[in-house]
C-alpha cells in the first residue's frame, strides 16, 4: 500500500490512516458477490475478473447473506454451506457438482440461516451418497436443479443438528431427481424427510419430477410435505409414502401424478402407513402402479373426490378413509 503525505507534519496521521485501512481490508475481506469459473483459481479473490475455481474456494470469501455465481460451464466441486447464502449456476450453461463417493452439498448452517441453491446439476456418478443433505438451517430453497445417480438420497432432510422445538422449512421447485438408490437398499430414495425427535420439517414441492429411484418422496414422523404439480414414477417401490409411527407424518398432493411404480409386489402409487400418517389427495392422477392407493397399519388417506385412479393392477386396497368435497 502506498501512502503519500503532503508534509512531515501529517506523516504520523498518514501512517495511522494506512494502518487503519489495512485493518479494514482484513476485516471486510469477504465480498457480497463472488464468482467461480472453470478456468479460475481458488487463490484468487473470487471477483468477476479474478474468479475462484470451486464453490468451496469461494465460500470463505463470500460474506454471510452473499451470493456465489458461475461465469461459465464447469465442475465446481462438493461444498459444505455454513451460513446464509445463494449459490447460483445461472452463468454457466452446465454448472455441476460431481459428488462421487460423498455428498454433493452439505448444509450445516445456523438456525437463523436461509440457503438457496439454484441452477446446479449434482451428479453422484453412481457412488455418491446424498445429493444434498440438510443438517440445519432456518430455510433451504432448491430451485431449477437436477440431482441424479446417488446411492442413497437425492435430498435428505434429517436436520440432526437442529435445536429441539425447531421447524425447518425446505422448498423444492422446478427440479428433477432420477436414478437415486436404484437398488432400493434401505428406506432411501429421491427425497426423504426424516427429522429427529423434537424437530419438525415443513417441505413444499412444486413442478418437480422424481424418476427411476427406490421411491419418490417419503415423509416420516414430524414431517409435513405439500406438493403441487409434481410427478413421481417408474420407481422400484412407491411414488409417495407417508410413514407415521409415533408422530404425525403428512403428505398433501394437489395436481400430482403417481405412475408406473410397479417393479415389485409391494409397489404403490400413493401409500399412507402407520396410525399417525395422513395423505390428502386432490385433483391427482394415479395409474400404471402395482397398487394405486393403499393404507396400512391405521394410515389415513383423504380424497377430495376429484382424483383419477385407474389402470393400476389393483386400483385401491381400501376405500379412502374419508372424502372431503372441494369447496
Amino acid at each position: 500500500m502506498k501512502t503519500i503525505c503532503a508534509s512531515r507534519f501529517f506523516s504520523g496521521a498518514c501512517f495511522s490512516l494506512a494502518v487503519f485501512l489495512l485493518g479494514s481490508a482484513s476485516s471486510f475481506g469477504q465480498a457480497t458477490r463472488t464468482w467461480v469459473s472453470g478456468v479460475g483459481d481458488d487463490v484468487n479473490p473470487c471477483s468477476r475478473t479474478a474468479p475462484c475455481k470451486t464453490f468451496a474456494g469461494a465460500i470463505s470469501k463470500t460474506a454471510a447473506g452473499g451470493e456465489i455465481n458461475t461465469l461459465d460451464p464447469g465442475g465446481y466441486g462438493t461444498v459444505t454451506i455454513t451460513k446464509s447464502m445463494v449459490i447460483d449456476g445461472i452463468g454457466g450453461g452446465n454448472s455441476s457438482i460431481l459428488g462421487s463417493g460423498t455428498n454433493g452439498i452439505n448444509i450445516s448452517a445456523a438456525a437463523t440461516d436461509v440457503i438457496t441453491i439454484r441452477n446446479v446439476q449434482i451428479n453422484g456418478a453412481g457412488t455418491g451418497i446424498h445429493g444434498i443433505r440438510i443438517n440445519n438451517a432456518k430455510a433451504v430453497h432448491i430451485e431449477n436443479c437436477e440431482i441424479y445417480n446417488f446411492t442413497t438420497n437425492g435430498v435428505l432432510v434429517d436436520v440432526t443438528s437442529a435445536s429441539a422445538g425447531a421447524t425447518v422449512e425446505v422448498f423444492i421447485k422446478n427440479c428433477t431427481f432420477r436414478n437415486i438408490n436404484p437398488t432400493a437398499a434401505g428406506g432411501n430414495g429421491a427425497v426423504l424427510v426424516k427429522p429427529p425427535v423434537g424437530v419438525n420439517v415443513a417441505l413444499s414441492m412444486e413442478n418437480t419430477s422424481m424418476e427411476q429411484s427406490a421411491f419418490g418422496l417419503r415423509v416420516e414422523d414430524r414431517g409435513t410435505a405439500t406438493l403441487k404439480s409434481c410427478f413421481s414414477g417408474n420407481h422400484v417401490n412407491h411414488g409417495y409414502l407417508a410413514v407415521g409411527s409415533a408422530a404425525a407424518a403428512v403428505i398433501n398432493l394437489e395436481n400430482c401424478v403417481a405412475a408406473n411404480n410397479n417393479n415389485n409386489a409391494a409397489s404403490s402409487g400413493v401409500q399412507s402407513f402407520g396410525a399417525f400418517s395422513t395423505v390428502r389427495l386432490s385433483n391427482s392422477t394415479v395409474f400404471g402402479n402395482r397398487t394405486g392407493i393403499i393404507t396400512q397399519s391405521g394410515g389415513a388417506l383423504i380424497s377430495f373426490g376429484n382424483n383419477r385412479v385407474s389402470g393400476n393392477t389393483t386400483n385401491a386396497t381400501t376405500a379412502p378413509t374419508s372424502t372431503t368435497p372441494s369447496l
